[in-house]
């Protein structure tokens, strides 16, 4: 009998080493409130553990919340930001770090208030595609918005949008880049928005899409450079502006069926064909 009850606590003590390890495998992570992505307090179980989700989680932003990534290191397999009324998103701390295995998501705003990713001067590393889907109003923002720090893309970035300028990929500082690697390129679908930072599409098969079925896409490039190794393709109806200085730069063929403006000093080269109809 007392060896049955020391098989017993044995037994016993490897199920709570393996209840104690939960972030060692995949789990699907959901915050329970504002908070910081390494702080326990901040995710429902299985993953209230010192450090937060790991690479294997998934991981969901629960509606009227705010996560900040606060230290360098942290990692999910995905990461979506949650519909609702009210407020919610992901913000980085300075010389913080985010990777994500699979895709992102922002998902739409039900009411006048804004969804978002903002990685300020930090960085994020998606390995999958980024989507955009903006509300049904203008008020109604989904946005993803780097300033001096670095967002990377290893699959596309996809802007959604039922009305013009409810979701946004926008560089606010010089510094800031935004680069899409994957032959998926770039469909926008409301707005891009470049200001003094660098927007790359690094895929030579890959094509940066300004277009839209429900309204006026448009790509604008003040001081900073928009650079399309691929192609480039602005759908009729659509816009593409630059403001100041800017620069677009296409490795293929640029293709214009809306409009391009220059309003001052900036650059348009194609260095594949030229279509402007």
């Amino acid at each position: 009998m007392r060896k049955l009850a020391k098989s017993f606590v044995l037994f016993l003590s490897f199920a709570g080493l393996l209840g104690g390890a939960t972030s060692a495998w995949a789990a699907a992570c959901a915050n329970v409130g504002t908070g910081n992505w390494s702080a326990a307090g901040t995710w429902a179980a299985p993953c209230n553990v010192a450090g937060g989700p790991v690479a294997a989680d998934t991981v969901t932003i629960i509606n009227n919340t705010t996560v900040t990534v606060n230290n360098a290191g942290m990692a999910a397999s995905s990461v979506t930001i949650n519909t609702g009324a009210n407020a919610s998103g992901l913000t980085f701390a300075a010389g913080s770090s985010l990777a994500v295995t699979n895709n992102v998501v922002v998902n739409l705003p039900t009411a006048a208030v804004i969804k978002q990713i903002n990685v300020a001067t930090a960085t994020l590393t998606v390995g999958g595609n980024v989507t955009l889907n903006g509300g049904t109003a203008a008020t109604r923002a989904a946005l993803l918005t780097v300033s001096s720090g670095l967002i990377t893309i290893n699959g596309g970035l996809i802007i959604n949008a039922t009305v013009a300028t409810s979701s946004t990929a926008s560089i606010t500082a010089a510094g800031g880049r935004i680069t899409v690697n994957g032959a998926a390129g770039v469909t926008n679908g409301d707005v891009v928005t470049v200001g003094a930072g660098t927007f790359s599409v690094t895929n030579a098969a890959a094509t940066f899409n300004n277009t839209s079925a429900t309204n006026v896409a448009s790509t604008t490039v003040s001081t900073g450079t928009l650079s399309i190794t691929g192609n480039l393709t602005n759908a009729a109806a659509k816009t593409m502006t630059l403001s100041s200085t800017g620069n677009i730069t296409v490795g293929g063929t640029l293709t214009n069926n809306g409009t391009i403006t220059l309003t001052t000093t900036g650059t348009v080269n194609a260095n594949g064909d030229f279509t402007n109809s």
